[in-house]
């Protein structure tokens, strides 16, 4: 199932990979959501699976720094058309690459808060607000490229 979190509730993720098999990941209320080191998988199994951030509290994502998914803070199922919907109504800061193949990101920023995000690969990308939104590459923090060759 999904994480849903609301209230005046401070949310700290350990380090690790977060799996969520329907229901995706519902932020809400006035609490900080931390996450350091972890990757967040969302695997939807119906329209509503969506991931959506838009506490009002302090909300801080790393990407795990080594491994398989190293720079990668959000990751779909290739396949799956939901959206990830991130608004910056507090301090929100994801260090991070987002992968939704054939999903969309919605980047909502507010005047009280700004969206940092490493690198976005979606097949859609909508920005509103007033706030700010950053994609800031920065190469030690985006996912690993696969090299590909030819061994005899």
């Amino acid at each position: 199932g999904g994480i849903s979190i609301s209230g005046d509730v401070n949310v700290t993720l350990m380090p690790g990979i977060y799996y969520l098999q329907g229901g995706g990941l519902k932020v809400t209320g006035k609490g900080d959501f931390v996450g350091l080191n972890v990757l967040i998988y969302n695997d939807p199994r119906s329209a509503a699976d969506n991931i959506d951030i838009a506490g009002l509290g302090k909300v801080h994502i790393t990407a795990p720094v080594s491994g398989t998914y190293q720079g990668i803070a959000f990751y779909q199922r290739r396949d799956a058309t939901n959206t990830i919907t991130v608004s910056g109504n507090g301090k929100t800061k994801i260090q991070g690459a987002y992968y939704l193949a054939n999903g969309t990101t919605q980047f909502v920023g507010n005047a009280t808060g700004d969206i940092l995000a490493t690198q976005v690969v979606a097949s859609q990308a909508a920005i509103a607000g007033n706030g700010q939104v950053i994609i800031d590459w920065i190469e030690t923090n985006v996912a690993r490229t696969r090299t590909i060759g030819l061994v005899e």
